[in-house]
């Protein structure tokens, strides 16, 4: 799954890249702990048009159909394999897809009761965009509006394994534009394909602090390596 995760490159980091996005800096900030609930910088095209934006938007489905107000569970996380059916998500897999835009995320192992927090990034640590789902909900009775979304996941690669045997779907910037594409080029039929685990050898983890258990800690030192005591024991499956 993915519960956590970063942003700390700058807005320009995109505009060198294929996924060329027009963005308004007061939407974009750096975090070094985003969790669910919170407003993140989503590529999109909210408006239909063939521009992409970058857009804020709270991280946690809510569907078009549904009250905000009942929702217990924020809906972070979809299935790759099976987005396309769930009703919560079936309408947006084929017409409103998004990547998140990230430089790394936090995995958790737990052995007895120790939790150890792990990064995962790039090992080039560049920018790299996660599969998404977003979704307009708008009030009958008010005049109000809420932009959301939910990052899709896949089957772990033998990096993640050891820790969880899921992780958020990594796209490549080719990839990134054939999953956001609102053409006729691209069918929801032929979308699995892109939606698979991202290759272990391009990807680095290293241990980091308990800071990032806590979600109000927000600064640099959340990603700062961290060395587990030696006291400290963790079965990983190697």
């Amino acid at each position: 799954m993915c519960g956590r995760f970063t942003l700390t490159k700058r807005p320009q980091a995109i505009d060198s890249t294929a996924l060329d996005a027009a963005f308004n800096a007061t939407s974009w900030s750096q975090q070094h702990n985003i969790g669910p609930t919170q407003d993140v910088p989503v590529i999109a095209n909210p408006a239909s048009t063939p521009d992409l934006q970058v857009t804020p938007m709270q991280w946690g489905l809510v569907p078009a159909w549904s009250n905000p107000q009942k929702i217990t569970s924020p809906l972070i996380n979809a299935r790759a394999e099976t987005a396309h059916e769930k009703p919560s998500f079936r309408s947006a897999y084929k017409q409103r897809r998004c990547l998140i835009p990230t430089d790394g995320f936090y995995e958790w192992h737990r052995s007895g009761n120790t939790r150890q927090a792990y990064y995962f990034q790039q090992c080039n640590e560049s920018l790299f965009y996660m599969a998404g789902l977003w979704e307009r909900w708008s009030s009958q009775t008010e005049d109000e509006c809420l932009l959301s979304f939910t990052i899709l996941t896949t089957a772990a690669n033998s990096l993640m394994h050891p820790y969880h045997n899921r992780m958020p779907v990594i796209l490549n910037e080719n990839d990134g534009l054939e999953w956001i594409s609102h053409n006729n080029a691209t069918s929801p039929q032929t979308l699995p394909n892109i939606l698979t685990p991202y290759s272990s050898e391009k990807m680095q983890h290293r241990p980091v602090s308990a800071l990032v258990n806590n979600i109000r800690n927000d600064s640099p030192e959340c990603i700062a390596p961290y060395t587990i005591p030696t006291d400290t024991q963790f079965n990983l499956g190697f």
